[in-house]
């Protein structure tokens, strides 16, 4: 009798023992979402991301928990962006490899498109643009540009405005803020063939304001401008210079008796 009553009591500890825990002898009963701390509390047999999960739900950007992409309990991507289970290691910027968090996809995410990967230069009147990530993991070089009329400015890029020629490249000057060829100012810059500097005419320079745009070329015989300096008298251009009636020789002397020309 007293062993009958000693089995009756066991078994009694032991189903208040199953009780307690949330299970059966044949497996934990916890449903599908609800929070667990092992494998064995859930009728699902997976306890992942603090809840019972319907799969094993393995990988770095996989979720079953809370705030997940999929309901609780339900593997998922993890949300694009986070790093929940502390799975995607960063890469340096500079490789445009892994960014450390996950992407849409589940799988952790490289450095997007336009993440810079190399800073960019800029030397001897030319700038290097910062190099920038492809999204697939290359670091693609910035085309170089070059400064003119600018020169390279402090911060490795070009100069967009000018406080003294220095700051311009060569051929220009600085005039009220902007770099820009001026006539005159005894710089040669592009579309220039000389350059004495101011408005006075040398034999081989027309300096003369009223040259209009001739200023700044080279100075001969047939260019339309009669140059003192140069020891011509005229010069009604190459096509009439010397030509029959005209007042003005080839060499670009007066025709005598002619003393002016129109």
């Amino acid at each position: 009798m007293r062993r009958v009553r000693h089995t009756h009591f066991a078994a009694t500890l032991l189903a208040l023992s199953l009780a307690a825990c949330g299970g059966s002898g044949s497996g934990g009963a916890k449903a599908q979402g609800a929070a667990c701390a092992a494998d064995g509390e859930c009728a699902t047999g997976f306890c992942v991301d603090g809840v019972c999960c319907d799969t094993a739900c393995t990988g770095a950007c996989r979720w079953c928990g809370t705030g997940g992409t999929t309901a609780t309990g339900t593997c998922g991507n993890a949300p694009e962006g986070t790093n929940l289970r502390s799975g995607c290691t960063a890469s340096p910027q500079s490789s445009c490899g892994n960014s450390g968090v996950c992407g849409a996809t589940g799988a952790c995410a490289l450095y997007p498109t336009g993440t810079v990967c190399a800073a960019g230069s800029c030397t001897s009147g030319v700038a290097t643009p910062p190099s920038t990530c492809d999204g697939a993991g290359t670091c693609n070089a910035g085309s170089t540009v070059p400064c003119a009329p600018y020169t390279c400015g402090p911060t490795g890029t070009c100069r967009t405005t000018c406080a003294s020629n220095p700051d311009c490249a060569t051929g220009y000057s600085c005039a009220s803020g902007a770099c820009a060829v001026v006539c005159g100012d005894g710089i040669v810059g592009p579309g220039e063939e000389c350059d004495t500097g101011g408005t006075v005419d040398s034999a081989a320079c027309v300096m003369s304001s009223g040259a209009g745009a001739l200023r700044c070329h080279n100075s001969y015989c047939g260019d339309g401008y009669a140059n003192a300096t140069a020891g011509e008298q005229c010069d009604l251009g190459s096509a009439t210079n010397g030509t029959a009636g005209a007042c003005c020789s080839a060499s670009c002397t007066l025709v005598a008796p002619a003393t002016t020309c129109p």
